[in-house]
């Protein structure tokens, strides 16, 4: 096999299995950062 397509690959596999596992994280942090403003001018 060759190097860079196994370089690809893997890249692929990792882009693919961290996306995966950091997409539900992700928007619920970004949810998060979102409604902290929100609750820091409501305790205002």
């Amino acid at each position: 096999m060759d190097r860079k397509v196994l370089k690809t690959t893997m890249r692929y596999t990792l882009t693919s299995f961290f996306g995966s596992a950091f997409s539900p994280g992700l928007s619920e942090l970004s949810r998060l950062s979102l409604s902290i403003p929100s609750e820091c001018s409501n305790n205002r």
